[in-house]
Protein backbone atom coordinates (compact mmCIF):
# COMPACT_ATOMS: atom_id res chain seq x y z
CA UNK A 1 0.00 0.00 0.00
CA UNK A 2 1.59 3.54 -0.58
CA UNK A 3 -0.08 6.94 -0.36
CA UNK A 4 -1.48 9.36 -2.55
CA UNK A 5 -3.42 12.73 -2.46
CA UNK A 6 -5.22 15.10 -4.95
CA UNK A 7 -3.01 17.11 -6.54
CA UNK A 8 -2.27 21.52 -5.79
CA UNK A 9 -1.96 24.54 -6.90
CA UNK A 10 1.34 24.66 -9.23
CA UNK A 11 3.49 27.34 -8.08
CA UNK A 12 4.90 28.68 -11.57
CA UNK A 13 7.67 31.73 -10.76
CA UNK A 14 5.13 33.84 -13.24
CA UNK A 15 2.23 33.71 -11.02
CA UNK A 16 0.27 36.73 -10.41
CA UNK A 17 0.41 38.40 -7.23
CA UNK A 18 -3.23 37.96 -6.47
CA UNK A 19 -2.68 34.46 -7.66
CA UNK A 20 -0.21 33.94 -4.94
CA UNK A 21 -1.78 35.47 -2.35
CA UNK A 22 -5.09 32.92 -3.17
CA UNK A 23 -3.17 29.95 -3.40
CA UNK A 24 -1.60 30.97 0.22
CA UNK A 25 -4.83 30.39 1.55
CA UNK A 26 -5.26 26.71 0.07
CA UNK A 27 -5.38 24.27 2.45
CA UNK A 28 -2.08 21.99 1.87
CA UNK A 29 -3.59 18.20 0.82
CA UNK A 30 -0.38 16.44 1.16
CA UNK A 31 0.38 14.56 3.82
CA UNK A 32 3.41 12.18 4.08
CA UNK A 33 3.30 11.45 -0.15
CA UNK A 34 6.17 12.25 -2.51
CA UNK A 35 5.42 16.10 -3.88
CA UNK A 36 5.19 15.50 -7.56
CA UNK A 37 7.65 17.36 -9.46
CA UNK A 38 5.03 19.99 -11.09
CA UNK A 39 4.27 21.56 -7.36
CA UNK A 40 7.94 21.81 -5.91
CA UNK A 41 9.24 25.42 -6.04
CA UNK A 42 11.60 27.68 -4.56
CA UNK A 43 15.33 28.19 -3.43
CA UNK A 44 16.99 26.90 -0.69
CA UNK A 45 17.60 30.32 0.71
CA UNK A 46 14.06 30.34 1.74
CA UNK A 47 14.83 27.95 4.44
CA UNK A 48 16.86 30.98 5.86
CA UNK A 49 13.90 32.60 6.63
CA UNK A 50 11.89 29.69 7.60
CA UNK A 51 14.08 28.38 10.60
CA UNK A 52 15.12 31.68 11.94
CA UNK A 53 11.47 32.75 11.79
CA UNK A 54 10.80 29.69 13.50
CA UNK A 55 13.55 29.36 16.30
CA UNK A 56 14.25 32.99 16.85
CA UNK A 57 12.02 33.58 19.39
CA UNK A 58 11.28 34.03 23.62
CA UNK A 59 11.34 29.96 23.99
CA UNK A 60 15.12 30.50 22.56
CA UNK A 61 15.83 33.33 24.98
CA UNK A 62 14.58 31.16 27.74
CA UNK A 63 17.24 28.66 26.74
CA UNK A 64 19.99 30.68 26.97
CA UNK A 65 19.35 32.05 30.71
CA UNK A 66 18.82 28.21 31.69
CA UNK A 67 22.39 28.41 31.74
CA UNK A 68 22.91 31.30 33.96
CA UNK A 69 20.56 29.82 36.60
CA UNK A 70 22.54 26.40 35.93
CA UNK A 71 25.42 28.93 38.28
CA UNK A 72 27.89 29.38 35.13
CA UNK A 73 29.93 32.65 34.37
CA UNK A 74 28.64 34.86 31.62
CA UNK A 75 31.62 34.12 29.42
CA UNK A 76 31.17 30.22 29.91
CA UNK A 77 27.64 30.28 28.94
CA UNK A 78 28.22 32.71 26.38
CA UNK A 79 30.96 30.19 24.99
CA UNK A 80 28.83 27.19 25.42
CA UNK A 81 26.03 29.14 23.61
CA UNK A 82 28.27 29.29 20.45
CA UNK A 83 29.79 25.90 20.49
CA UNK A 84 26.56 23.83 21.44
CA UNK A 85 24.21 25.68 18.57
CA UNK A 86 26.74 25.64 15.29
CA UNK A 87 27.50 21.31 16.13
CA UNK A 88 23.47 21.62 16.75
CA UNK A 89 23.22 23.64 13.87
CA UNK A 90 25.10 21.31 11.48
CA UNK A 91 23.76 18.33 12.38
CA UNK A 92 20.16 20.21 11.88
CA UNK A 93 21.32 21.31 8.26
CA UNK A 94 22.72 17.40 7.67
CA UNK A 95 19.23 16.27 8.67
CA UNK A 96 17.62 18.12 5.95
CA UNK A 97 19.72 17.17 3.18
CA UNK A 98 16.95 14.13 2.22
CA UNK A 99 14.35 16.83 1.76
CA UNK A 100 14.29 17.65 -1.94
CA UNK A 101 15.27 13.87 -3.25
CA UNK A 102 12.57 12.34 -1.32
CA UNK A 103 9.99 15.17 -0.98
CA UNK A 104 8.65 13.58 1.85
CA UNK A 105 8.53 14.60 5.73
CA UNK A 106 11.48 14.45 7.57
CA UNK A 107 10.68 11.29 9.72
CA UNK A 108 9.74 9.32 6.61
CA UNK A 109 13.06 9.13 5.81
CA UNK A 110 14.52 6.96 8.45
CA UNK A 111 12.29 3.82 6.98
CA UNK A 112 14.98 3.12 4.73
CA UNK A 113 17.16 2.61 8.03
CA UNK A 114 14.62 1.19 10.27
CA UNK A 115 12.26 -0.71 8.43
CA UNK A 116 8.60 0.74 8.08
CA UNK A 117 7.07 -0.97 11.39
CA UNK A 118 10.83 -0.27 13.21
CA UNK A 119 10.43 3.34 12.05
CA UNK A 120 7.01 3.51 14.36
CA UNK A 121 9.36 3.34 17.46
CA UNK A 122 11.11 6.71 16.12
CA UNK A 123 8.33 8.02 14.74
CA UNK A 124 6.44 7.87 18.12
CA UNK A 125 8.86 9.53 20.24
CA UNK A 126 9.18 12.33 17.51
CA UNK A 127 5.23 12.88 17.72
CA UNK A 128 5.63 12.95 22.04
CA UNK A 129 8.49 15.32 21.38
CA UNK A 130 6.87 17.85 19.10
CA UNK A 131 3.80 17.80 21.26
CA UNK A 132 5.16 18.74 23.78
CA UNK A 133 7.46 21.51 21.95
CA UNK A 134 3.81 22.82 21.24
CA UNK A 135 2.96 23.00 24.81
CA UNK A 136 6.14 25.10 25.79
CA UNK A 137 5.40 27.05 23.21
CA UNK A 138 1.69 28.03 23.88
CA UNK A 139 2.80 28.62 27.56
CA UNK A 140 5.06 31.63 26.14
CA UNK A 141 2.13 32.81 24.42
CA UNK A 142 -0.18 32.27 27.18
CA UNK A 143 2.67 34.07 29.52
CA UNK A 144 2.93 37.00 27.10
CA UNK A 145 -1.01 37.82 26.55
CA UNK A 146 -1.15 37.68 30.68
CA UNK A 147 1.87 40.51 30.91
CA UNK A 148 -0.14 42.58 28.57
CA UNK A 149 -3.23 42.76 30.78
CA UNK A 150 -1.45 42.80 33.78
CA UNK A 151 0.14 46.38 32.09
CA UNK A 152 -3.31 47.45 31.01
CA UNK A 153 -4.41 47.43 34.65
CA UNK A 154 -6.04 43.95 34.61
CA UNK A 155 -4.83 41.02 36.42
CA UNK A 156 -6.21 37.74 34.86
CA UNK A 157 -8.32 35.12 36.82
CA UNK A 158 -7.41 31.34 36.13
CA UNK A 159 -10.94 31.35 33.92
CA UNK A 160 -9.45 34.11 31.67
CA UNK A 161 -6.05 32.64 31.18
CA UNK A 162 -7.59 29.50 30.50
CA UNK A 163 -9.76 31.49 27.30
CA UNK A 164 -6.21 33.34 26.10
CA UNK A 165 -4.54 29.90 26.25
CA UNK A 166 -7.69 28.60 24.04
CA UNK A 167 -7.49 31.67 21.33
CA UNK A 168 -3.43 31.00 21.00
CA UNK A 169 -3.82 27.22 20.37
CA UNK A 170 -6.59 28.26 17.97
CA UNK A 171 -5.16 30.97 15.90
CA UNK A 172 -1.89 28.67 15.45
CA UNK A 173 -3.90 25.39 14.43
CA UNK A 174 -5.48 27.64 12.03
CA UNK A 175 -2.45 28.53 10.34
CA UNK A 176 -0.84 24.99 10.98
CA UNK A 177 -3.98 23.48 9.00
CA UNK A 178 -3.98 25.75 5.53
CA UNK A 179 -0.55 24.23 5.69
CA UNK A 180 3.16 24.46 3.82
CA UNK A 181 2.36 28.02 1.84
CA UNK A 182 1.06 29.63 4.27
CA UNK A 183 3.48 28.51 6.83
CA UNK A 184 6.58 29.69 4.57
CA UNK A 185 5.31 32.92 3.94
CA UNK A 186 4.25 33.89 7.12
CA UNK A 187 7.53 32.48 8.79
CA UNK A 188 9.27 34.97 6.61
CA UNK A 189 7.20 37.79 8.13
CA UNK A 190 7.69 36.69 11.43
CA UNK A 191 11.69 36.30 11.10
CA UNK A 192 12.06 39.96 10.20
CA UNK A 193 9.36 41.97 12.86
CA UNK A 194 10.50 39.60 15.97
CA UNK A 195 14.16 39.76 15.10
CA UNK A 196 13.75 44.12 15.00
CA UNK A 197 11.96 43.81 18.24
CA UNK A 198 14.41 40.84 20.28
CA UNK A 199 17.78 42.53 18.39
CA UNK A 200 16.25 46.19 20.32
CA UNK A 201 16.06 44.30 23.43
CA UNK A 202 19.40 43.36 23.26
CA UNK A 203 20.10 47.20 22.52
CA UNK A 204 18.31 47.89 25.91
CA UNK A 205 20.14 45.57 27.86
CA UNK A 206 23.89 46.01 26.58
CA UNK A 207 24.78 49.03 28.42
CA UNK A 208 23.96 47.36 31.91
CA UNK A 209 25.29 44.18 31.21
CA UNK A 210 27.89 43.06 33.76
CA UNK A 211 30.22 40.94 31.55
CA UNK A 212 32.72 39.84 34.42
CA UNK A 213 29.33 38.81 36.28
CA UNK A 214 30.86 35.58 37.82
CA UNK A 215 30.11 31.74 38.29
CA UNK A 216 27.52 30.65 41.07
CA UNK A 217 29.47 29.98 44.59
CA UNK A 218 27.64 26.15 44.24
CA UNK A 219 27.03 25.08 40.26
CA UNK A 220 24.32 22.67 39.46
CA UNK A 221 26.59 19.70 39.22
CA UNK A 222 29.99 18.39 41.06
CA UNK A 223 32.01 20.32 38.77
CA UNK A 224 32.53 23.61 36.47
CA UNK A 225 33.40 21.16 33.95
CA UNK A 226 30.56 19.10 34.31
CA UNK A 227 28.38 21.89 34.68
CA UNK A 228 29.89 23.28 31.63
CA UNK A 229 29.45 20.46 29.57
CA UNK A 230 25.67 19.96 30.34
CA UNK A 231 25.46 23.69 29.23
CA UNK A 232 26.60 22.77 25.79
CA UNK A 233 24.43 19.72 25.38
CA UNK A 234 21.24 21.86 26.55
CA UNK A 235 22.35 24.36 23.45
CA UNK A 236 22.99 21.27 21.21
CA UNK A 237 19.58 20.32 22.27
CA UNK A 238 18.00 23.29 20.95
CA UNK A 239 18.92 22.81 17.25
CA UNK A 240 18.72 19.03 18.18
CA UNK A 241 15.09 19.62 18.83
CA UNK A 242 13.91 20.38 15.14
CA UNK A 243 15.76 17.47 13.80
CA UNK A 244 12.95 15.88 12.79
CA UNK A 245 11.64 18.82 11.48
CA UNK A 246 14.49 19.49 9.09
CA UNK A 247 13.17 18.11 5.91
CA UNK A 248 9.56 19.53 5.77
CA UNK A 249 10.10 22.05 3.95
CA UNK A 250 13.17 21.57 2.28
CA UNK A 251 10.49 18.49 0.63
CA UNK A 252 8.82 21.46 -2.08
CA UNK A 253 12.16 22.33 -3.27
CA UNK A 254 12.74 21.05 -7.12
CA UNK A 255 14.53 17.72 -7.15
CA UNK A 256 17.74 18.82 -8.80
CA UNK A 257 18.73 21.69 -5.86
CA UNK A 258 22.03 21.00 -4.82
CA UNK A 259 21.95 19.62 -1.20
CA UNK A 260 25.19 21.58 0.36
CA UNK A 261 22.65 24.89 -0.21
CA UNK A 262 20.09 23.30 1.50
CA UNK A 263 21.94 22.47 4.68
CA UNK A 264 23.97 25.49 4.47
CA UNK A 265 21.03 27.76 4.63
CA UNK A 266 18.99 25.40 6.75
CA UNK A 267 22.02 25.43 9.30
CA UNK A 268 22.36 29.11 8.85
CA UNK A 269 18.61 30.12 9.67
CA UNK A 270 19.05 27.65 12.74
CA UNK A 271 22.19 28.92 13.99
CA UNK A 272 21.51 32.07 13.87
CA UNK A 273 18.61 31.97 15.40
CA UNK A 274 19.71 30.16 18.17
CA UNK A 275 23.03 31.79 18.94
CA UNK A 276 21.53 35.38 19.19
CA UNK A 277 18.63 33.94 20.84
CA UNK A 278 20.68 31.73 23.71
CA UNK A 279 23.43 34.80 23.92
CA UNK A 280 20.49 37.55 24.47
CA UNK A 281 18.75 35.25 26.92
CA UNK A 282 22.01 34.38 28.96
CA UNK A 283 22.49 38.11 28.79
CA UNK A 284 19.16 38.75 30.50
CA UNK A 285 19.80 36.23 33.34
CA UNK A 286 22.55 38.61 34.63
CA UNK A 287 20.52 41.20 35.10
CA UNK A 288 16.62 40.07 36.12
CA UNK A 289 15.65 36.58 37.96
CA UNK A 290 14.56 34.04 35.08
CA UNK A 291 12.81 31.67 36.68
CA UNK A 292 9.89 33.47 36.16
CA UNK A 293 10.95 34.57 32.24
CA UNK A 294 8.57 36.60 31.80
CA UNK A 295 7.72 38.26 35.04
CA UNK A 296 10.81 40.43 35.26
CA UNK A 297 11.93 41.30 32.00
CA UNK A 298 9.57 44.66 31.21
CA UNK A 299 11.49 46.18 34.26
CA UNK A 300 14.51 46.50 32.04
CA UNK A 301 12.47 48.25 29.37
CA UNK A 302 11.33 51.77 28.34
CA UNK A 303 7.25 52.09 29.07
CA UNK A 304 6.39 52.31 25.05
CA UNK A 305 8.56 49.48 24.27
CA UNK A 306 6.94 46.90 26.96
CA UNK A 307 3.93 45.87 24.74
CA UNK A 308 5.91 45.93 21.75
CA UNK A 309 8.25 43.32 23.26
CA UNK A 310 5.54 41.04 24.79
CA UNK A 311 3.67 41.38 21.17
CA UNK A 312 7.39 39.94 19.88
CA UNK A 313 7.23 37.32 22.20
CA UNK A 314 3.70 36.30 21.58
CA UNK A 315 3.98 36.36 17.61
CA UNK A 316 7.32 34.70 17.85
CA UNK A 317 5.72 31.90 19.81
CA UNK A 318 2.89 31.38 17.56
CA UNK A 319 5.55 31.58 14.75
CA UNK A 320 7.18 28.90 16.52
CA UNK A 321 3.92 26.63 17.33
CA UNK A 322 2.71 26.91 13.72
CA UNK A 323 6.05 24.68 12.27
CA UNK A 324 5.59 22.48 15.54
CA UNK A 325 1.59 21.79 14.37
CA UNK A 326 2.94 21.01 10.82
CA UNK A 327 5.35 18.87 11.75
CA UNK A 328 3.38 17.21 14.61
CA UNK A 329 0.33 16.46 12.20
CA UNK A 330 2.55 14.63 9.46
CA UNK A 331 4.17 12.71 12.55
CA UNK A 332 0.92 11.30 13.56
CA UNK A 333 0.57 10.06 9.82
CA UNK A 334 3.78 8.35 10.33
CA UNK A 335 2.00 5.90 12.68
CA UNK A 336 -0.24 4.83 10.51
CA UNK A 337 -3.23 7.52 11.13
CA UNK A 338 -5.06 7.50 8.08
CA UNK A 339 -6.32 10.87 7.83
CA UNK A 340 -6.21 14.06 5.83
CA UNK A 341 -3.51 16.24 7.21
CA UNK A 342 -5.42 18.56 8.65
CA UNK A 343 -7.19 16.26 10.73
CA UNK A 344 -4.11 14.70 12.16
CA UNK A 345 -3.16 18.37 13.14
CA UNK A 346 -6.96 18.97 15.24
CA UNK A 347 -5.81 15.65 17.08
CA UNK A 348 -2.53 17.62 17.93
CA UNK A 349 -3.71 20.71 18.80
CA UNK A 350 -6.35 18.91 21.31
CA UNK A 351 -3.44 16.78 23.10
CA UNK A 352 -1.22 20.03 22.83
CA UNK A 353 -4.12 21.60 24.50
CA UNK A 354 -3.85 19.56 27.39
CA UNK A 355 -0.28 19.41 27.98
CA UNK A 356 -0.53 23.47 27.88
CA UNK A 357 -2.41 23.61 30.38
CA UNK A 358 -0.68 21.19 32.80
CA UNK A 359 2.03 23.84 32.23
CA UNK A 360 0.12 26.81 32.84
CA UNK A 361 -1.57 25.83 35.70
CA UNK A 362 0.26 22.73 37.72
CA UNK A 363 4.15 22.55 36.96
CA UNK A 364 7.12 24.56 37.39
CA UNK A 365 7.54 25.60 33.53
CA UNK A 366 11.04 26.23 33.54
CA UNK A 367 11.73 22.93 35.29
CA UNK A 368 9.77 21.35 32.81
CA UNK A 369 11.25 23.04 29.65
CA UNK A 370 14.62 21.79 31.16
CA UNK A 371 13.80 18.69 31.25
CA UNK A 372 12.40 18.57 27.79
CA UNK A 373 15.32 19.79 26.30
CA UNK A 374 17.11 16.87 27.71
CA UNK A 375 14.68 14.17 26.24
CA UNK A 376 14.90 15.47 23.35
CA UNK A 377 19.01 15.26 23.18
CA UNK A 378 18.50 11.38 24.56
CA UNK A 379 16.04 10.49 22.16
CA UNK A 380 16.84 12.30 19.03
CA UNK A 381 20.58 12.61 18.94
CA UNK A 382 20.82 8.46 18.15
CA UNK A 383 18.21 9.19 15.47
CA UNK A 384 20.11 12.27 14.01
CA UNK A 385 23.18 9.96 13.62
CA UNK A 386 21.49 7.30 11.96
CA UNK A 387 19.54 9.59 9.53
CA UNK A 388 22.99 11.34 8.62
CA UNK A 389 25.00 8.42 8.53
CA UNK A 390 22.89 6.39 6.74
CA UNK A 391 22.09 9.26 4.04
CA UNK A 392 26.16 8.70 3.44
CA UNK A 393 26.08 5.76 3.32
CA UNK A 394 23.42 5.47 0.24
CA UNK A 395 24.92 8.47 -1.38
CA UNK A 396 21.70 10.88 -1.17
CA UNK A 397 20.01 7.95 -3.53
CA UNK A 398 16.56 6.10 -1.78
CA UNK A 399 13.83 4.12 -3.46
CA UNK A 400 11.31 6.75 -3.46
CA UNK A 401 8.43 4.12 -3.80
CA UNK A 402 9.71 1.82 -0.94
CA UNK A 403 9.65 4.54 1.24
CA UNK A 404 5.88 4.67 1.71
CA UNK A 405 4.89 1.00 0.28
CA UNK A 406 3.35 -1.16 2.86
CA UNK A 407 4.43 -4.85 3.07
CA UNK A 408 7.60 -5.15 0.74
CA UNK A 409 9.96 -3.10 -1.12
CA UNK A 410 13.29 -2.37 -0.23
CA UNK A 411 12.94 -1.48 3.48
CA UNK A 412 10.13 -3.82 4.55
CA UNK A 413 13.70 -5.86 5.76
CA UNK A 414 12.17 -9.00 7.93
CA UNK A 415 8.62 -8.30 8.73
CA UNK A 416 9.07 -4.69 8.46
CA UNK A 417 11.80 -4.41 11.21
CA UNK A 418 15.85 -3.60 10.44
CA UNK A 419 16.32 -5.18 13.71
CA UNK A 420 19.90 -4.38 13.20
CA UNK A 421 19.61 -0.48 13.08
CA UNK A 422 16.63 -0.70 15.59
CA UNK A 423 19.12 -2.49 17.96
CA UNK A 424 21.92 0.45 17.51
CA UNK A 425 19.31 3.03 18.19
CA UNK A 426 18.18 1.70 21.36
CA UNK A 427 22.12 0.95 22.42
CA UNK A 428 22.60 4.67 21.64
CA UNK A 429 19.59 5.77 23.96
CA UNK A 430 21.03 3.66 26.63
CA UNK A 431 24.15 5.10 26.24
CA UNK A 432 23.07 8.37 26.10
CA UNK A 433 21.03 7.80 29.76
CA UNK A 434 24.15 6.14 30.87
CA UNK A 435 26.12 9.51 30.42
CA UNK A 436 23.85 12.03 31.44
CA UNK A 437 24.28 13.79 34.35
CA UNK A 438 21.14 16.56 34.67
CA UNK A 439 18.09 18.08 36.17
CA UNK A 440 15.85 14.86 34.71
CA UNK A 441 18.65 11.72 35.56
CA UNK A 442 22.04 11.86 36.68
CA UNK A 443 23.67 8.75 35.87
CA UNK A 444 25.69 7.05 38.42
CA UNK A 445 28.73 6.17 36.15
CA UNK A 446 28.75 9.79 35.47
CA UNK A 447 28.83 10.87 39.24
CA UNK A 448 31.56 8.58 40.51
CA UNK A 449 34.33 7.99 37.57
CA UNK A 450 33.68 11.54 35.63
CA UNK A 451 33.21 14.16 38.11
CA UNK A 452 29.46 14.77 36.96
CA UNK A 453 30.39 15.59 33.62
CA UNK A 454 27.51 14.97 31.28
CA UNK A 455 28.85 13.68 28.29
CA UNK A 456 25.08 12.51 26.72
CA UNK A 457 25.60 14.70 23.23
CA UNK A 458 29.26 12.66 22.63
CA UNK A 459 28.79 9.42 23.42
CA UNK A 460 24.50 9.48 22.07
CA UNK A 461 25.44 10.61 18.63
CA UNK A 462 29.24 9.00 17.89
CA UNK A 463 28.37 5.81 19.28
CA UNK A 464 24.99 5.62 17.62
CA UNK A 465 26.69 6.50 14.11
CA UNK A 466 29.41 4.29 14.31
CA UNK A 467 27.67 1.24 15.24
CA UNK A 468 25.01 1.91 12.74
CA UNK A 469 28.15 2.57 9.74
CA UNK A 470 29.41 -0.87 11.29
CA UNK A 471 26.47 -3.13 11.02
CA UNK A 472 24.75 -1.62 7.62
CA UNK A 473 27.88 -0.42 5.58
CA UNK A 474 27.88 -3.69 3.56
CA UNK A 475 24.28 -4.21 3.49
CA UNK A 476 23.60 -0.88 2.29
CA UNK A 477 26.59 -0.67 -0.18
CA UNK A 478 25.32 -3.86 -1.80
CA UNK A 479 21.53 -2.46 -2.44
CA UNK A 480 23.06 1.09 -3.24
CA UNK A 481 23.44 0.04 -6.81
CA UNK A 482 19.84 -0.98 -7.61
CA UNK A 483 17.98 2.13 -6.43
CA UNK A 484 17.33 4.38 -9.26
CA UNK A 485 16.34 7.65 -8.24
CA UNK A 486 15.95 8.89 -11.31
CA UNK A 487 13.24 6.51 -11.95
CA UNK A 488 11.41 7.44 -8.92
CA UNK A 489 11.16 10.60 -9.53
CA UNK A 490 8.69 10.15 -12.68
CA UNK A 491 6.64 7.54 -10.37
CA UNK A 492 2.77 8.22 -10.15
CA UNK A 493 2.38 6.87 -6.43
CA UNK A 494 -1.36 5.16 -5.93
CA UNK A 495 -3.00 3.74 -3.37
Amino acid sequence: MVDSVPSEPTHPANTTLKARLSDLLIVEQHGLDPIPADQRYGQPRALFWTWLGGAYNYVTLAAGALLILLGLSLWQALLAVVLGNILGAIVFGLCALPGPITATATIVNTRAAFGHKGNLFAAAISFVSVSGWVAVNSVFAAFALFQVLQVAGISPGTTLKAILVAVVLVVQMIIAIVGHALVMALERVFAVGVSIVLTGLLVVILPRVNWAYPAAATLADSSVLGTWLLAVSLMFAGPLAWTNYAADYARYLPRQTKGTRVAFYSALGMGAANILGCSIGALLATLVDMNDPLANVPHLLPVWYILIFLAAVLIGAVANNVMNLYTAGLGLLALRVHAPRWIAVLVIGVIASMMTYIAVFMVDFMTFYAQLLLLSLCFLAPWAAILIVDYWLRGGRYHIRGLHTWGSGPYWFRNGVNRSAVVVYLAGIIASFAFSNSTLWASPLVIAYLGGADLSLFVGMVLTGTLYYVTERRTIGSARSAVRAAEDEHVNVSR
